[in-house]
């Protein structure tokens, strides 16, 4: 992706965004623009019939209109994805989609976790790690819990660019580079 259509992603962004916080709605638009990203621009196919100069814009922007009511999106998020059409710019949906959901969760001050355990993980302990990170942030953290056996044992969490591994499976393969 260009750098250019990155600002024009973050500019729509962050109009929708200010939108959004101002109807209190900043959640129900994150859902509503990731399903219409994925679902008009999903697929390689849709790509290309979105750019197939055979099949006139009108109709496009019918099928377009009909597919966010059938998505049960608002009336506002319907008159944002029109917007970012009539402007042709339907090929950057998902990094508008992308932008807006990085740029509310800094308006929120909200981060999220990603903890993969070799086993099931009680609620007790995912909440322990939720009000641990809170504590050492300063931010909400939403964390999401994932079973993953092959680690072995133990867990590895994420929390943005930051990995901590515990896994037995690290700790196996740092053992064998050590004896190697």
């Amino acid at each position: 992706m260009k750098f250019q259509e990155m600002e024009v992603a973050r500019h729509y962004a962050e109009a929708l965004l200010s939108i959004a916080l101002e109807q209190g709605k900043a959640d129900d638009y994150r859902k509503e623009l990731d399903r219409a990203a994925e679902m008009l621009t999903g697929s390689e196919e849709l790509v290309s019939f979105w750019n197939n100069r055979r099949v006139p814009s009108r109709e496009k922007k019918a099928l377009i209109v009909e597919t966010l009511e059938g998505l049960g999106v608002s009336p506002k998020m319907r008159a944002f994805v029109e917007v970012v059409w009539d402007n042709e710019r339907l090929g950057i949906l998902p990094v508008i989609a992308e932008r807006f959901a990085t740029e509310l969760d800094l308006s929120l001050r909200r981060l999220h976790a990603a903890v993969r355990s070799a086993r099931p993980l009680p609620d007790e302990v995912a909440e322990e790690i939720r009000s641990i990170l809170e504590d050492k942030t300063g931010w909400s953290v939403d964390v999401d819990v994932s079973e993953d056996a092959s680690l072995i044992g133990g867990m590895v969490l994420k929390l943005g660019n930051t990995i901590i591994d515990g896994s037995l499976s690290r700790k196996v393969r740092s053992f064998r580079e050590t004896i190697s």
